[in-house]
C-alpha cells in the first residue's frame, strides 16, 4: 500500500478527523467546560484562530484540555472572533 500527498489528506480529514472529534465531543457530553481561544499568525502568514475546550474528561476521570476547532481568518475583530466561537460551540454541541 502506497500513500500519496492525496490519500493521505483523505484519511486524515475523512476518516480520522471525524472520529476523534466525534470521541471529543461524546466524553465532553454534559460536562462543565470553559473555553480558551488564541489568535495569532501562522507561519504562512495567515491569521489563525484556535480554540480549546477545558472540561472533565469521562473516559479519563481528570480535567482534560483538548483542541476543538481552528479557523483560518482574514482579519481579527470581535465580531469575527466572536462568530467562530459561537459556530464552533454549535457544532461541537455543547451547551
Amino acid at each position: 500500500m502506497t500513500l500519496g500527498r492525496t490519500k493521505h489528506t483523505y484519511i486524515i480529514q475523512h476518516a480520522l478527523g471525524p472520529y476523534f472529534y466525534n470521541h471529543l465531543t461524546d466524553d465532553m457530553d454534559g460536562s462543565y467546560f470553559s473555553l480558551q481561544f488564541d489568535e495569532t499568525t501562522n507561519a504562512k502568514d495567515v491569521k489563525e484562530l484556535r480554540i480549546l475546550v477545558n472540561f472533565w474528561s469521562k473516559s479519563l476521570n481528570r480535567p482534560s484540555v483538548r483542541h476543538l476547532e481552528t479557523f483560518f481568518i482574514g482579519k481579527a475583530t470581535a465580531k469575527i472572533i466572536v462568530d467562530h466561537i459561537v459556530s464552533a460551540i454549535a457544532k461541537s454541541k455543547l451547551s
